[in-house]
């Protein structure tokens, strides 16, 4: 009877903690997704739209990778979403948190062992959750920019997926069955990837040498399907690289072709990132916020003598992650990573940082005592848990998004432009279309104003969006009518 006593306490603790877990990541991600109700096409977004429109899907297609580009599957990616139409940008931050949300608590699910519960699982995968989205370089890029987020969110997830399909494909009792549908899903997420962005190219091939170095190391044989996936990673690769549209890109930046230049800018938004991360971002507070969890995962582990356990192996795998990453964007665009890039290497970032505490934790004595010692001080956890929420929720993206949404900025940003949109649409066979301006400008959704010259690229596209001759900015408001107050 005590025994059931206690049983139905600890059962009730564990439903209060999900519920209050559940109802923090409510809080925190919910303002993004009602966000997406006012979010509109951006930026590139009318200029694919507009080949879509004129090309058709295919053509569409060909005409990006023979003239820009090289990422086949973001394009095709980018193009299928787009025929949503206007409903998809306001889908976007939605789809892409709970897709990154549930990819995430997969490949956690998958990568530690059996006896970290699901409670535990889904702690760490909030806290991962939170620190990314709420202190992503860029919100604007990272969830509601059509052609931002795609390319970059996308890549992560598809990143973790063939992680996930690798991992449970070699997995010991694993059927026939299963075995195939894992290794074609190892396949197509690998292509997918690399055609995502060159970030992804670049990590995705250094994953699967690594994992036929370490089958040889480990078996002295190479498995056959690490063949296969080599051979898979290098031809998609090489279609990405070697991409008319690709080197049409890489011709507009100079700079990118030396080395030393290469380096030199990479190492520079190394240390800016870091710095921002580790000082910008409450990380030292999460850390310790979920240290119970990373020490059970520790403790699995104790002992595991494996190249992959060791502090040497993590570090490396930190700074070369940040290394790489940062020297393929600075080579890929001649300048540095754009806010989208630096989400996803974020991103990747914190999923490094937790593994490399986990391993200095199970192969060092002197960390083992003091996270010992901070454990025994229950306080301590939970303290930094309440100092992570408060410093989240006074300064970070969720700041700026419920400031926008309570504020209405955001609401008032959608007015004006479906006021503006209908405005031009009466106006089709005018010669020149001119607009009040904007006066609301949300932070957080991506928002690009036209400029008062007509031959301006943005209001270039926009006006062939349109179809109309020309569209630009009105420069003063018309008499009587105050400024933002109407388009008419």
């Amino acid at each position: 009877m005590i025994q059931f006593f206690f049983k139905k306490i600890r059962d009730h603790k564990h439903l209060l903690l999900s519920i209050l877990l559940s109802g923090i990541l409510f809080f925190f991600f919910i303002p993004f997704i009602f966000l997406g109700v006012y979010n509109h096409f951006s930026a590139d977004d009318f200029q694919q739209i507009i080949h879509l429109r004129d090309k058709g899907f295919w053509n569409t297609q060909i005409f990006y990778y023979t003239h820009w580009m090289g990422r086949y599957f973001a394009i095709a990616l980018m193009s299928v979403y787009l025929m949503l139409g206007s409903i998809g940008p306001k889908l976007l931050p939605s789809l892409l948190i709970l897709s990154l949300l549930g990819t995430l608590f997969l490949f956690l699910r998958t990568a530690l062992p059996k006896t970290i519960s699901f409670r535990q699982i889904l702690f760490l995968c909030a806290i991962l959750m939170i620190l990314y989205v709420g202190y992503m370089r860029s919100v604007v890029e990272g969830l509601f920019w059509i052609s931002g987020a795609l390319q970059y969110q996308a890549g992560a997830i598809l990143t973790l997926l063939c992680i996930i399909s690798i991992i449970r494909e070699r997995e010991s009792g694993a059927s026939i069955k299963k075995r195939i549908f894992y290794r074609c899903l190892a396949l197509l997420t690998l292509i997918c990837g690399i055609g995502s962005n060159e970030i992804v190219m670049a990590l995705l091939i250094i994953i699967t040498l690594g994992i036929a170095v370490w089958d040889i190391y480990k078996k002295r044989t190479l498995n056959k399907f690490s063949l296969v996936i080599i051979a898979t990673a290098i031809v998609a690769a090489v279609a990405v690289f070697f991409a008319p549209g690709n080197a049409n890109r890489l011709d507009a930046f100079p700079n990118n072709k030396d080395i030393y230049i290469t380096m030199y800018k990479g190492g520079g938004h190394i240390i800016l990132d870091i710095s921002y991360w580790l000082l910008g971002v409450p990380l030292f507070f999460a850390s310790i916020a979920v240290l119970p969890i990373l020490d059970r995962i520790a403790k699995y582990w104790r002992g595991n003598q494996s190249i992959l356990l060791r502090p040497a192996f993590a570090f490396i795998s930190l700074v070369g992650m940040l290394s790489l990453s940062n020297a393929v964007a600075v080579w890929s665009m001649g300048f540095g990573p754009p806010f989208r890039a630096k989400n996803m290497i974020h991103f990747l970032f914190l999923i490094l940082w937790f593994y490399t505490i986990i391993v200095c934790i199970c192969s060092n004595k002197k960390v083992e005592l003091v996270v010992k010692k901070t454990l025994s001080k229950q306080w301590i956890c939970n303290g930094s848990m309440v100092i992570l929420i408060a410093v989240t929720l006074v300064s970070s993206n969720v700041t700026l998004a419920w400031k926008d949404l309570l504020g209405g900025a955001a609401m008032r940003y959608d007015a004006q432009l479906k006021q503006r949109y209908a405005y031009i649409r009466e106006r089709e066979n005018e010669s020149v279309v001119e607009v009040q301006p904007l006066n609301a400008f949300p932070a957080s959704i991506f928002n690009a104003e036209l400029s008062s010259n007509e031959k301006e690229w943005l209001n270039a596209i926009q006006a062939e969006y349109f179809k109309i001759n020309a569209l630009r900015l009105r420069r003063f408001p018309p008499p009587n009518i105050p400024s933002g107050d109407s388009y008419r």
